[in-house]
């Protein structure tokens, strides 16, 4: 009688087993999709408020204008744009961020986080304190 090649049942559950365990410990790695995109897009939106600030202090600069007045359409506080939503708001003009506002949010500083899904992170612009000084802009925790 010729004898067969093949698996046992033990040896195939043992098998499934161990794949089991494996991908219950590699799992996470891979469903944090979500925050990793998210925090990618907050970087951008960073990334985008500092070439709109720069954008703008370069046009405040060739005109001439006071340090407190208006750029185009953006208002502007010692050369670069306020922290409020006529401010670097209307320099990113932007449809997936809204400020976020809760009152504690600490003054000459705006927040910005995602319209939908909301978040506990946000950009967070401050203006500039002096004439010609660039605006602090960081990603952090939303104020509470």
């Amino acid at each position: 009688m010729k004898r067969q090649g093949g698996f046992t049942l033990i040896e195939m559950i043992v098998v499934i087993v161990i794949l089991g365990i494996l991908s219950v410990t590699a799992a996470p790695k891979f469903l944090s999709f979500k925050d990793d995109a998210q925090a990618g897009a907050l970087e951008g939106l960073k990334a985008a408020m500092q070439s709109a600030a720069s954008i703008v202090n370069g046009s405040f600069l060739i005109s001439g204008a006071d340090a407190n007045s208006k750029v185009g359409d953006v208002l502007v506080h010692n050369g670069f744009p306020d922290a409020t939503s006529t401010g670097i708001g209307e320099a990113i003009e932007t449809a997936d961020f809204e400020p976020y506002t809760t009152g504690s949010t600490p003054a000459g500083s705006i927040e910005y986080t995602f319209v939908e899904g909301g978040g506990t992170k946000c950009v967070i612009y401050t203006k500039s304190a002096a004439l010609n000084v660039n605006p602090v802009i960081a990603v952090g925790d939303c104020t509470k």
